[in-house]
């Protein structure tokens, strides 16, 4: 039997434990736009900054403290590493005119879409463990033809959306939320068909007004959620 990712008195799901297992051997393959040991490294700035004790302010460059603690951050521009923290730590703090500016001089936007997957993701990972009282879990080893392996990179169709900044795909232009990370397929998938249904529900579910899982019906489950994302000022 394989070990469960949470080593935790409290009883995890199954479906739960290999969405979040998923996640983390996701992190170490090589991406669209990003290579395995640069998925890594971002993965390991966000698991370090989000149990990171004493947060940097948002305006304060976090790099060279991260270059002394952070696994990875020696391999990624202070500039990348910088934002890894802030979207981590501070994510509310971000604006459109900083992400305009981001995508004009760091990265391309079909590359940072990318990296904002992998950051929900990990952070998805990370808050849990720390719910239930577990550990950060360890990365796997990042297989040798991940490693050898280069992205792609390349263009993906799109079109622009008034519900947000980034660019979106005609599978994603449903909602604000769906839409999101739709030009990064990679990250979509893993999202839509994995986090969602285990953490949440599914696309398909959302349509269900009485649908229920457990012990809170939807609308309990709908108020959580509503109330968790006003505490930590989301976005949507």
């Amino acid at each position: 039997m394989t070990e469960t990712m949470y080593p935790s008195a409290i009883g995890v799901r199954a479906d739960l434990d290999r969405a979040h297992r998923r996640v983390w051997d996701h992190v170490s393959v090589v991406g669209e736009w990003w290579s395995a040991a640069e998925r890594r490294a971002m993965a390991g700035i966000v698991r370090d900054a989000f149990n990171d004790r004493e947060p940097s302010p948002p305006w304060s460059p976090a790099s060279q403290d991260m270059l002394r603690w952070s696994t990875g951050a020696d391999i990624l521009p202070a500039t990348l590493v910088d934002a890894l923290y802030r979207m981590t730590v501070h994510a509310h703090t971000i604006t459109e005119s900083w992400y305009r500016q981001f995508v004009q001089t760091v990265v391309d936007e079909q590359a940072y879409v990318e990296l904002c997957g992998i950051i929900t993701s990990v952070v998805a990972v990370c808050s849990f463990a720390r719910t239930v009282g577990a550990e950060p879990p360890s990365f796997p080893v990042i297989a040798p033809a991940e490693n050898c392996s280069t992205p792609a990179r390349v263009s993906t169709a799109a079109e622009r959306s008034p519900r947000n900044w980034v660019p979106v795909t005609t599978q994603g232009t449903r909602a604000p939320v769906v839409e999101a990370l739709s030009i990064s397929q990679i990250e979509y998938d893993l999202l839509w068909d994995h986090l969602a249904p285990s953490q949440y529900m599914s696309i398909e579910q959302m349509s269900d007004l009485a649908w229920t899982r457990g012990t809170l019906s939807r609308a309990q489950a709908e108020l959580l959620a509503g109330r968790v994302a006003a505490l930590r000022q989301c976005f949507f």
